[in-house]
Formats: structure tokens, sequence, C-alpha cells
């Protein structure tokens, strides 16, 4: 069984058996003028449409040239080409996130055990005040 709704704007969906959505199109709305307007099919095609064929050839040529490409870049890695060297490992391992700042230049001092008990001192307060403002029904926190 396979049922076909058309909503106003155009849009058809195509349901198949057990009324699961198979496919989903936009269907162009019916010229209902003969003069002005816009017109199916009216207008620049987009260039990838233009120049599918020739899009195809050369994604073609690219894809039977990449087993070469490939071993001339790990050649190019092994020989101290460093930046195919980085190349390949941002492609297999991923790329590593830049700092925000170099270790060099960043130049805050490590949390001593102190600083750490009084951030902590002070996150158990905050906590203990919102359970009793919460106990009391305010919502919100200030300060």
């Amino acid at each position: 069984m396979r049922a076909v709704m058309v909503f106003n704007n155009g849009l058809k969906l195509d349901f198949c058996e057990g009324f699961q959505m198979e496919a989903m199109q936009l269907v162009e709305p019916q010229a209902t003028a003969k003069h002005g307007g816009a017109r199916p099919g009216a207008g620049r095609k987009p260039k990838a449409l233009v120049y599918a064929s020739e899009i195809a050839t050369a994604e073609g040529k690219i894809v039977s040239a990449m087993p070469s490409l490939i071993d001339s870049l790990i050649s190019a890695a092994q020989a101290g080409d460093t930046s195919a060297a980085r190349y390949l490992l941002d492609r297999v391992l991923g790329r590593v996130k830049e700092q925000a700042a170099p270790l060099s230049e960043d130049t805050s001092l490590p949390l001593t055990d102190e600083d750490a008990e009084l951030l902590e001192a002070k996150a158990a307060a905050k906590r203990k005040q919102e359970v009793e403002w919460a106990a009391l029904g305010v919502s919100g926190v200030w300060g």
C-alpha cells in the first residue's frame, strides 16, 4: 500500500507500506499565470549541474592517482619532509588542538594546597546556601 501526500507549498511526502516515510521531495508548483512570475526550470543552473560530466571526469582522475600520491607522500615523509609527515599524521591521528597560550608564555602559578582548600570551602559554602534557599522556596542564585 502506498500513500502520497501533497501540501499547498509543493512538499510531497511518499509513504510506503506500514506508513513509514520512504522519500521526501519537492514538487514544482503549477504555474497559474501565462505571463510573468517564476516558472519551473527558469534561472541559472548550478555549476555542479552544468559541469557534472567534467567534475566526474576530474574526480575519476584523482581517485585513480590516489595510490601513487599516497606512496609519494609516505616517501617524502620518510625522507625528512616534515610537512608531508605532519599532513599524514594529521590525517591518521587527527589534528592537535592549539593551546590558548604557549606553555613558555603561561605565567600562572599552579594552585597550592591552601588555594585548593580555600576554593573547595567556598564551593561547599555556596552549595550549602543553595540548599537552604531551595528549602525556603527561593528560586535563583545571587552573589
